[in-house]
């Protein structure tokens, strides 16, 4: 080809590529964290599920907060929902809903002391610094039934549309 039809070609394939791969400057940006959490949980047989509260306290990469929980889980499968909240000290919070996968005493022949859980939990409302920024984190710790003492880490990720 000549050089003069290849100049369109070349302008009209890198217009097509800005705006197939260029994405709005209003889109935002993510954000990711992660952290520790410490506390106690507690499960409550009542009917056909365990009933779990708990709560402490924790720090990540966005500062320190305190969290609270509550979840059904199946005494059969180890499987649940439920809900976690987050409370940072100036007030800005983070209610969330989730699925969770525990190991239960109930879930084997030896005694189990310690219990892994897994959960995954998508921040349906956020206020304050966080308020209407889509985001979801998993939680990974583990619950001494004995004493109901709770270590565990969190992972996650925001779309931070602040400008």
């Amino acid at each position: 080809m000549e050089e003069s039809n290849m100049k369109p070609i070349i302008l009209m394939t890198a217009m097509f590529l800005t705006m197939a791969l260029g994405r709005p400057a209003t889109a935002g940006r993510l954000t990711l964290f992660d952290g520790y959490l410490i506390g106690t949980e507690v499960g409550v047989p009542q009917g056909d599920v365990i009933v779990v509260d708990g709560s402490g306290t924790g720090y990540s990469s966005l500062g320190s907060f305190s969290w609270t929980k509550h979840s059904e889980v199946s005494p059969v499968t180890g499987k649940g929902t439920g809900t976690f909240q987050i409370v940072f000290p100036n007030g800005d919070t983070w209610d969330s809903e989730g699925r969770e996968q525990g190991d239960l005493p109930g879930l084997s022949k030896k005694l189990i002391v310690i219990s892994l859980v897994t959960e995954i939990q998508t921040i349906t409302n956020a206020t304050g610094r966080f308020a209407n920024q889509p985001g979801d984190f998993t939680l990974q710790g583990m619950v001494d039934t004995s004493t109901s003492k709770y270590f565990g880490s969190i992972r996650g990720q925001f779309l931070n549309t602040a400008p």
